[in-house]
């Protein structure tokens, strides 16, 4: 919608290859990195990229193609921080479940996490069609100054705003690598000598 009603640009194709490139291009810089700064930082760092990029995309306007290329490309950037570091993460947490509760439950995390994943697509695209229709949409016809803004505050300032409230609770994080190697090492000495073979 944005594309075509508000930028006025017919290169959907060119945007999204934009914003695909990057993530697999820095994604082994983000693997990279995160054995330096450690893994919440960079996602933090990644989901703040995101914000700032998708919350410039609110400045866009017909013929600014290289300012939407730009930003889409940086809000890849962040997407790929997304994409590599929370399984990371995720797998950090299993461990550390294990370690409380002497139980080995990936699965039921996987299970949450991707109903939350699916719970939070189904409430955006609600959202999206009802504030366009309030908004007075109309699809195949030049869209009202009030219907396009309404397209800025969804595609940009939404997501923005999400990308800066998740950083914030990302802040609260405090399972650190030191802890999780600490963690890793008492699991492994529960373990006995065969599981730890066939481990390695």
């Amino acid at each position: 919608y944005a594309a075509e009603y508000v930028v006025k640009m017919d290169s959907l194709v060119i945007i999204l290859v934009v914003y695909q490139i990057p993530q697999f291009l820095f994604a082994p810089l983000w693997i990279r990195f995160s054995k330096r700064t450690g893994k919440r930082n960079l996602w933090i760092i990644g989901t703040l990229i995101s914000a700032v990029s998708y919350g410039s995309l609110f400045f866009a306007g017909a013929g600014n193609d290289l300012y939407v290329y730009t930003c889409c490309f940086f809000a890849g950037v962040g997407a790929g921080a997304g994409a590599v570091l929370p399984p990371s993460i995720q797998a950090d947490i299993v461990d550390y479940d294990e370690f409380m509760t002497g139980e080995r439950k990936e699965g039921a995390y996987l299970a949450v996490w991707n109903l939350v994943r699916k719970i939070a697509s189904s409430i955006t695209a609600f959202v999206i069609g009802l504030a366009l229709q309030f908004s007075g949409f109309e699809p195949n016809v030049e869209q009202s100054e009030a219907t396009q803004d309404t397209i800025r505050w969804l595609l940009a300032l939404m997501p923005c705003a999400c990308y800066i409230v998740g950083a914030l609770l990302l802040m609260r994080f405090s399972f650190n690598e030191d802890e999780h190697r600490a963690v890793r090492e008492v699991l492994d000495a529960r373990q006995p000598p065969s599981a730890l073979n066939e481990k390695m």
